[in-house]
Order: structure tokens, then C-alpha cells, then sequence
């Protein structure tokens, strides 16, 4: 396993990623660190898990990508052998949260697109 860690500057912030690889190809680690970990200096962050090359859940169902920002905003994304795909147990495909509590989301099979549901936030959030 070789992991290789680069800094890159765009649009005026800083990306620093972290990259996990086996035999040339993105691989989680044995532990189960995401194979890419993407932190940018304005707080955002991006985990991505991939099995032989491929973006995949982990076999304890994390999802396959998971976008944290300095926001507030959330979103996962479930991927199943390089296809957004929802889960066996009906969780949707791709789940964004937003502050306040409103959520989006969105039913995919196969990495084709299936429907989207929009759900407000609750009475009297903020």
C-alpha cells in the first residue's frame, strides 16, 4: 500500500489530499481509512472509499463519499463497484443535509437516476 500526500492551491484556497493506492489503483486501507481524504483550508471536507479503483461503500455500509462543509452542508453518496447505487436496505442513494434541518434525497439504481425527494426543515428551525 503506498500512500502519497500533495498540496495543490486553487481558486485561492489550499487542498491538501491524502491517497491510498495498491497495485496502482485507489484502495482503502487495511483499517479502513478512505483510500482519498481531501481537507481544503476553508474547512471542507471530502472522504472517498474505493475498492480496486473502484468508489464503493465499505462493507459496514459508510458511504462510499462523504462531503463535510465549513457550512453546514452535508452530503452522501452511496456507489456500489464505480455506480451510484442505493443501498440493499432502501436507504436513497445520495442524502444532502443541509443547516436547519432540510434534507435532500435522491433514489439511484445502477448510476442511473431514479427520483428526488425534498424534505423542508422543520417548523421554527433556523
Amino acid at each position: 500500500m503506498k500512500t502519497t500526500t500533495t498540496t495543490r492551491t486553487l481558486y485561492g484556497g489550499t487542498i491538501l489530499t491524502e491517497t491510498r493506492n495498491e497495485q496502482r489503483k485507489l484502495h482503502d486501507a487495511a483499517d479502513g481509512t478512505a483510500a482519498r481524504i481531501c481537507t481544503y483550508t476553508n474547512g471542507d471536507r471530502e472522504e472517498q472509499h474505493y475498492t480496486n479503483g473502484k468508489l464503493t461503500d465499505p462493507a459496514d455500509g459508510t458511504p462510499a463519499r462523504i462531503c463535510i462543509y465549513a457550512n453546514g452542508n452535508r452530503v452522501e453518496e452511496h456507489w456500489t463497484n464505480g455506480k451510484l447505487t442505493d443501498p440493499a436496505d432502501g436507504t436513497p442513494a445520495v442524502i444532502r443535509t443541509f443547516p436547519g434541518g432540510a434534507r435532500e434525497e435522491e433514489h439511484w439504481k445502477d448510476g442511473a437516476f431514479v427520483s428526488v425527494r425534498h424534505i423542508p426543515a422543520p417548523r421554527g428551525a433556523k
